[in-house]
């Protein structure tokens, strides 16, 4: 910006007694003038004016600019392409995507404000939604981002390095992450170009979901999910979980505060072993939302069931004519021979572990 600087500051006692003098001067020779009214004013006033300027010129101004080294510095034009700029604020009218591409684009070519900042500047041209991505030109872009993570990708940028002049970011201002956003003094300024002219259409929006499952076939299946709403605040919306025949099997209601993210978890009952596909399915009461887009995320859960055990291998039985299995450790075992067991009343029998049934037997 443009400024005025004195030089010669430490002369400004005499550049005040230099006006005071002539204009005690002039009173005294316009009382005997012979103008009257206003001529006799527009006089003075025109020797005070051109005395005010001599007296400005003992300072010595000097009328500075500061310019950015061509190439030097660097600006980035950053880009909301979420799919939430796809939506109109009244029916009829064009959406906030086609009003961002108007801006930036001038037929086949770059709009001139993004040619005149290219002169001066290194000029780095982003998008920002599901993720950030550098572009060589905006004239192909596609607004389907399922999130616009603006906070994280500002951070990031304004950190970059010494070189950065300037952040222009063009957005709708509905950010999905905006609970992680640290305001810092240092780093590059960032200029805000809104979309839209209203404030933002209610809208819901599943953010994101994961799926936990256990080693256990008899334990549930827990959904996390993560969902917002804009311009809902102190509204209530339930979330449904549907199997693949679409019947809701277990529902969450959620009550908004601002545009927080809220966190649910649904837990699902026990499912049958294999892949199973669920569908979150996220409603408002009685709210016209500006898209429903972003109201259902599908998700599916693996179940691996446990594999039947196998018969022990130190499962022993004792049986006429055989020996029973030595002990693990063998090393500490006792030295003596294995014991055979027989009986003298049934010797093709095997030996029971009730005494009773043989009182008879014996072990050597």
């Amino acid at each position: 910006m443009p400024r005025i600087l004195w030089q010669n500051t430490d002369i400004t006692w005499l550049s005040a007694l230099v006006v005071l003098l002539v204009i005690g001067l002039l009173w005294l020779g316009y009382r005997r003038s012979p103008l009257r009214g206003w001529r006799k004013l527009a006089a003075m006033s025109c020797k005070l004016a051109a005395l005010a300027l001599l007296a400005l010129c003992l300072l010595d101004p000097l009328w500075t600019q500061q310019q950015p080294k061509k190439g030097e510095n660097e600006v980035i034009v950053l880009v909301d392409t979420s799919a939430s700029l796809e939506t109109a604020e009244k029916p009829g009218e064009a959406t906030r995507a086609a009003q961002v591409s108007a801006v930036l684009n001038s037929g086949t070519e770059d709009a001139a404000w993004i040619k005149a900042l290219s002169e001066d500047f290194r000029l780095r041209l982003m998008t920002v939604g599901s993720q950030t991505q550098s572009v060589p030109h905006f004239r192909a872009l596609k607004f389907d981002g399922s999130r616009s993570d603006l906070c994280r990708t500002l951070m990031t940028l304004r950190s970059g390095g010494s070189n950065l002049a300037a952040v222009v970011l063009i957005s709708d201002g509905n950010a999905t992450d905006a609970s992680t956003w640290k305001a810092e003094a240092k780093g590059a300024p960032i200029f805000t170009v809104l979309a839209g002219k209203n404030a933002p259409t209610p809208d819901l929006a599943i953010l994101d979901a994961t799926v936990a499952t256990s080693p256990f076939e008899d334990a549930p299946i827990t959904i996390t999910s993560r969902v917002s709403a804009q311009g809902l605040n102190g509204k209530q919306a339930t979330l449904s979980a549907l199997d693949e025949q679409g019947k809701a099997i277990v529902t969450e209601k959620v009550t908004f505060n601002g545009s927080s993210p809220q966190t649910v978890r649904l837990r699902i009952p026990v499912a049958k072993p294999g892949v199973s596909f669920h569908k979150l399915e996220l409603k408002g009461e009685g709210v016209s939302e500006a898209t429903l887009a972003n109201n259902t995320r599908s998700c599916f859960a693996a179940l691996v069931p446990r594999k039947a055990k196998k018969p022990s291998a130190m499962t022993s039985r004792c049986s006429s004519g055989l020996a029973p299995a030595m002990p693990r450790n063998s090393a500490t075992a006792s030295p003596r021979r294995p014991k055979i067991c027989s009986a003298s009343t049934a010797p093709s029998s095997l030996m029971t572990s009730k005494p009773a049934s043989s009182p008879r037997s014996r072990c050597t």
